[in-house]
């Protein structure tokens, strides 16, 4: 549902349907505040109607939980479970965030969480820089939307590998944008390297060293640095 929802949105925004794109991306961000990232994008494009239809979908979907489910559970998961959510990491293989990684290298709690929020700041200050710059160039708009949900499965506070399904939206953006800009292969050649990394999955992690157990993190890390090279730099045809 949360997939559908944000390829729905895509879909919509790129046929200038702002007000349906805005209540589908409601879906994913009432669910599990994901992609959270793309409503700054939003709001860098002024995308004013978007905006106000996706405060008008969460309004509506809570309610309808309120009524369907009840006050009680939703109390619940907004006092107990969305805490869960925007903080704190797991050290267990499925969390390929960089707060699973590195909880797994770490032995200090203290010093993952520290580390971890440090870098996710930078990391993101740093692409909301890049994406603002570019953000008039019609282009470049898939791209910094793909890099934006890319960047969220990274700082996640953690991210399960079944999240990282969300990637197939940012690996078809990069692959058309390299098709249509008729750019040279290697950049096919690294695709595919990342998206190997992303869709392995070890049936038993723990007999693997600590590095190799967080391939889905690397892989989304290449497409990630792919992704921002095609922002900052301007590229020729092959």
């Amino acid at each position: 549902v949360m997939l559908l929802g944000t390829v729905l949105f895509l879909f919509f925004y790129q046929r200038k349907k702002d007000h349906i794109s805005g209540l589908f991306l409601a879906i994913p961000i009432v669910i599990k505040f994901f992609p959270i990232l793309l409503i700054i994008y939003l709001i860098f494009k002024r995308r004013i109607n978007i905006l106000l239809s996706l405060s008008a979908g969460f309004i509506l979907i809570t309610l309808i939980s309120f009524i369907v489910v009840g006050a009680t559970e939703n109390f619940y998961f907004y006092q107990k479970v969305m805490p869960n959510l925007l903080g704190g990491f797991k050290n267990d293989y499925y969390n390929q965030a960089i707060s699973g990684f590195l909880a797994r290298q770490i032995n200090n709690p203290t010093a993952v969480d520290n580390i971890k929020n440090i870098s996710a700041a930078l990391l993101t200050i740093l692409t909301m820089l890049i994406v603002w710059k570019k953000r008039k160039n019609k282009k470049l708009e898939l791209i910094s939307i793909g890099t934006l949900i890319t960047l969220s499965l990274i700082i996640n506070a953690y991210s399960w590998q079944h999240h990282f399904v969300f990637l197939l939206i940012p690996f078809f953006i990069t692959f058309f944008h390299i098709k249509n800009n008729n750019l040279n292969p290697k950049y096919y050649l690294i695709l595919a390297i990342s998206y190997a990394l992303v869709a392995l999955n070890l049936e038993e992690p723990f007999s693997f060293p600590l590095l190799i157990q967080s391939h889905v993190l690397f892989g989304s890390i290449i497409l990630y640095v792919l992704a921002i090279y095609f922002l900052v730099k301007p590229q020729k045809a092959s």
